[in-house]
């Protein structure tokens, strides 16, 4: 792999809020409320409410990442996978990944034309 400047910075994909609305939905469940999605209803046992559950799902969601990383350096050490090939969708020019950039563009030119009948 050839870098130019010889740094690159990689920008993993880290939901906080994401992992944070389904370790909710995963405790609530049907006992929420249709009015407040903070708080379960009033005849549940459960008294919880969602931003109780705001730093383990940071916890969770950075320990996934950090679960990812490694076995992606264990394919690599092994072999398995080339360090481009595992982190190039995660190259951050300092604005958005690689990847953003390609999901913006509709993945011009790497997806094949659709040809109408």
């Amino acid at each position: 792999m050839i870098v130019l400047g010889g740094k690159i910075t990689i920008r993993l994909p880290v939901e906080e809020e994401r992992a944070l609305e389904a370790l909710w939905l995963d405790y609530a469940g049907a006992d929420i409320s249709n009015t407040d999605v903070n708080c379960c209803n009033y005849y549940s046992r459960k008294k919880k409410k969602k931003k109780d559950f705001t730093d383990q799902a940071s916890r969770t969601a950075w320990k996934i990442v950090q679960d990812w990383v490694e076995v992606q350096m264990s394919m690599i050490q092994l072999k398995q996978a080339d360090l481009i090939q595992v982190f190039l969708p995660y190259v951050f020019d300092g604005r958005r990944t690689y990847y953003q950039a390609l999901k913006e563009s509709n993945f011009a030119g790497l997806l094949p034309e659709k040809t109408s009948p």
